[in-house]
């Protein structure tokens, strides 16, 4: 699973990679309509300021490739934006 912050133009700027909820529960066990809650501390890659997005998402664990989703995206853009500031 990756967490990017990037830009409003898609620059990344900060991320978390890593398997999802720890590796406890695999993707095969998930359920249709379930929540889980799955911390990712964002590392930033440069200083910035400015407007960000967080965008998140799954890799395939045997190619590391993207996963799409339904619409056929390799990620999916939280719709708020951020404003980063020191």
């Amino acid at each position: 699973m990756f967490t990017h912050l990037v830009t409003p133009d898609g620059r990344l700027i900060g991320q978390h990679d890593a398997v999802p909820a720890v590796g406890q529960r695999p993707l095969s066990g998930w359920l249709s309509g379930e929540y889980l809650i799955d911390p990712h501390p964002i590392t930033f890659r440069e200083p910035y300021q400015g407007p960000a997005f967080i965008q998140v998402g799954l890799y395939d664990p045997n190619s590391f490739e993207r996963l799409l989703t339904s619409d056929g995206l390799d990620a999916l853009r939280l719709p708020d934006e951020l404003t980063i500031s020191d």
